[in-house]
């Protein structure tokens, strides 16, 4: 039998789950909450139950990092009970407790993206809704190409889908370039008459930016399928307006 979680503490599990690890400050920012001290007392109620391990450093510069949060052994059976999941579905978050960082930090900077967009959307008549990786698993059409993020806008009753990837600065080129031919390939079995998600694809630099516009650039796919990108810095320390989103031209 669980804890009783107040209907604040399920959306933190929720959260938790959605983004696999996440941090404090990005967990109050995106509830729009304002008292630091309630956040934590629901954090530490929640890890003392066993929904969340918790990463946090007492060494003297890293101890002013918020601390990240993931789900452990409680969390992970009451997500799944709560979502109706298969153990297919949640047999991986037993083993983020063993996660690499490079892992974790991919997850706090796709937290940290969806962060700002909540935070924009909330200046904006625009709305949005943004399903993670975690989630496209468990969607039929999506678990196939699993993007960090597909995204929903709606502006005066139009639609405009993205899919967003985060591709991180250990990813191999020859990875970077495989992650192009599966949105192509998806695109040609899955749309026929819906308009195609902009792709979004978010590069460790300029360099390695350069290299994959420009072999996107030669591949052979249809005008349907828009490509765009930007660097991690651009999408994380500019404002969500300023992002500048690089298009191509095939050859």
């Amino acid at each position: 039998m669980y804890y009783h979680l107040t209907n604040r503490e399920k959306e933190i599990v929720e959260l938790v789950y959605k983004f696999r690890f996440i941090n404090r400050h990005q967990i109050q920012k995106i509830l729009n909450h304002k008292d630091a001290r309630r956040i934590n007392a629901w954090l530490k109620i929640l890890t003392q139950a066993n929904f969340f391990g918790r990463i946090y450093s007492h060494k003297l510069l890293e101890n002013t990092k918020p601390a990240i949060y993931y789900l452990s052994g409680v969390g992970i059976q009451y997500i799944k009970e709560i979502n109706k999941l298969e153990l297919r579905d949640v047999k991986k978050f037993y083993q983020d407790k063993n996660a690499s960082q490079k892992f974790i930090d991919h997850c706090i900077n796709i937290s940290e993206f969806y962060t700002k967009m909540r935070a924009y959307e909330r200046t904006t008549d625009n709305k949005y809704l943004l399903f993670t990786k975690t989630e496209c698993y468990t969607n039929e059409l999506l678990s196939e190409l699993k993007p960090d993020l597909y995204i929903t806008k709606t502006e005066n009753k139009k639609i405009t889908r993205f899919f967003l990837d985060i591709l991180d600065p250990h990813v191999p080129r020859y990875a970077l370039r495989y992650r192009i031919k599966q949105y192509i390939e998806f695109y040609d079995e899955w749309y026929e008459e819906e308009k195609f998600p902009y792709v979004l694809l978010v590069l460790p630099d300029q360099k390695k930016m350069r290299h994959l516009m420009k072999y996107a650039a030669k591949q052979d796919f249809d005008e349907g399928l828009k490509f765009q990108f930007a660097t991690i810095d651009n999408l994380l320390k500019e404002d969500v307006t300023k992002i500048t989103w690089k298009g191509i031209r095939q050859d």
